[in-house]
């Protein structure tokens, strides 16, 4: 993350060589997702293998008179570490676990999932080939 003061200074480069990275990461292991509650910081990022993926199911919240859908992705980093991410409302019905489940037959499926707020969170798919 970048963190910018009163005395940071910007400046454009023109001509960046093809070989300077475009995205960089700063991956955070399962294992320490609880030291980053409460932070102000606003993206984390994991990365993670899908290991399973839920039917949709609809729950009655006590906040709500009508069901929400629900989906459970199982995620497990690279210590072995599995997690489970769940999807609410329109997010667990618009997901595509067909595609996710035929892209695994073949190759890993890997996410990049980033916090963005205290409640939102973003999961990048990837099919890796081995």
């Amino acid at each position: 993350m970048i963190r910018f003061t009163p005395w940071t200074v910007v400046e454009q480069k023109a001509d960046v060589s093809d070989d300077f990275p475009k995205h960089v990461y700063s991956l955070t292991p399962f294992s320490n997702l609880s030291t980053r509650v409460g932070s102000q910081e606003c993206f984390i990022d994991v990365l993670a293998q899908v290991v399973g993926v839920s039917k949709v199911a609809y729950v009655r919240l006590s906040s709500n008179t009508s069901d929400t859908a629900k989906r459970v992705i199982a995620l497990k980093d690279a210590r072995n570490v599995e997690i489970k991410l769940v999807l609410w409302g329109e997010r667990a019905d618009e997901f595509d676990s067909q595609l996710v489940y035929d892209a695994g037959q073949e190759s890993a499926v890997v996410g990049v999932l980033q916090q963005r707020g205290d409640f939102e969170w973003w999961l990048s798919l990837q099919v890796v080939s081995e």
